[in-house]
């Protein structure tokens, strides 16, 4: 695998920083995006901490998508930027993992609560779309997100847009732009897809079945840290003096195995592939057929003087190379991750905890939505008569 700029497996600092979002000290967690941020791979922070909110924060963070959609979806984003919405999101809002509760839930095909009659002014005479305005009135946020599977895309974003003209005026311009930094995810998470669009249309849907308290305690602006830079900035800058951090073990649960050890004894064939090593050996090497050919002996004297001041990797004390290839847990499935990671609390939930067991042959929770939501209505096995019985309730 691939190493960052100071021979960490890049797969490793993003589990890292997907992790320590949610644990740990403040400034490892900015270590771990700046790690990725200094290897060239900026927009896999983004990514990471895009993915990062909708599972650990989603609806009780609505701040920290405001603030990222404004600084991290233009076309010209800072390092700073990435580091403060780092910083943002792990002090942003209370740990929620509602939106995976009530995916696996629709995946189980758990029956939706019922509806109360309710006579507030509707859009529609559309039986369905009574019973989803109704259940986000009442903020059932299950069944309302089960009723909304039987509207198409678009027409659930739509009534998503009208609630948010007639909900409380302190909380409607910022529940607006929030709907439009949703639908336009991909410039946050970098790439769009079927699994995705289902994932943040039910975080859409849960938000909606906010209270108006608990709208406006989501939306409290974000925290920002001035001396961030400056702590920052003061950090070693080096192939050993850097590695501040040791990978933590926990974050590998479920994602993948701990490093081999060899990646550090032979180094050259895990810098291909890292965007910052691959365009440091410009002007030094060639990579052909997924090797380095060095252009001269001189050259390859050359690079290595510049960029392994504190000796080759493998001449490094075995306590400096299990910061990084240290030994961690193992082959850990990803039901393992879900559990521990995904499954405690869920705001927006009111029913029993479901299983983890049908993630047993997932490697990850997009995947899960991918295998058992994308193309599938649960709602079509629900016994007919609780179905018709919701449907009339409005």
């Amino acid at each position: 695998m691939p190493l960052s700029i100071h021979f960490y497996n890049l797969a490793e600092v993003s589990a890292s920083l997907r992790y320590r979002i949610t644990s740990g000290d403040v400034y490892e967690t900015l270590f771990w995006c700046n790690e990725l941020i200094q290897s060239g791979c900026a927009s896999d922070a983004i990514s990471i901490l895009f993915d990062a909110w909708i599972w650990q924060k989603g609806p009780f963070a609505i701040s920290w998508l405001l603030s990222a959609y404004d600084t991290l979806s233009v076309d010209e984003v800072t390092e700073e930027s990435i580091l403060q919405s780092c910083y943002q999101l792990r002090r942003a809002g209370s740990i929620d993992h509602s939106v995976w509760r009530i995916l696996q839930m629709a995946a189980h095909q758990s029956i939706p609560d019922c509806i109360l009659p309710f006579d507030h002014t509707v859009p529609s005479n559309d039986k369905t779309e009574c019973h989803f305005i109704a259940a986000l009135y009442q903020h059932r946020a299950y069944t309302a997100w089960c009723a909304s599977t039987l509207l198409s895309s678009d027409r659930v974003w739509e009534l998503l847009e009208w609630y948010g003209s007639i909900i409380s005026s302190d909380v409607r311009d910022a529940y607006q732009r929030y709907i439009r930094a949703l639908q336009e995810y991909d410039k946050l998470l970098g790439y769009r897809s079927e699994a995705y669009n289902i994932i943040t249309r039910c975080t859409a849907v849960l938000t909606a079945c906010l209270s108006v308290k608990q709208m406006t305690q989501s939306i409290k602006s974000a925290v920002n840290d001035s001396s961030m830079s400056d702590h920052i900035s003061r950090w070693p800058f080096g192939c050993m003096g850097a590695r501040l951090y040791s990978i933590p073990a926990a974050g590998l649960y479920g994602t993948r195995n701990i490093s081999n050890m060899d990646e550090l004894y032979v180094i050259e064939p895990h810098l291909i592939g890292s965007p910052y090593w691959e365009d440091a050996l410009i002007g030094h090497a060639h990579i052909v057929d997924g090797e380095i050919n060095w252009i001269s002996d001189t050259l390859k004297e050359r690079f290595y003087c510049r960029y392994f001041p504190d000796d080759i990797p493998d001449e490094w004390t075995a306590v400096e190379k299990c910061k990084s290839h240290g030994p961690g847990v193992t082959a850990a499935p990803f039901h393992v991750y879900v559990r521990k990671y995904v499954s405690r609390t869920a705001r927006l939930c009111f029913m029993d905890a479901i299983p983890v067991s049908d993630t047993l042959s997932c490697r990850s929770l997009e995947e899960f939505v991918e295998m058992h939501l994308v193309g599938i209505n649960p709602w079509y096995v629900i016994r007919p008569h609780v179905r018709r019985r919701l449907l009339l309730a409005c």
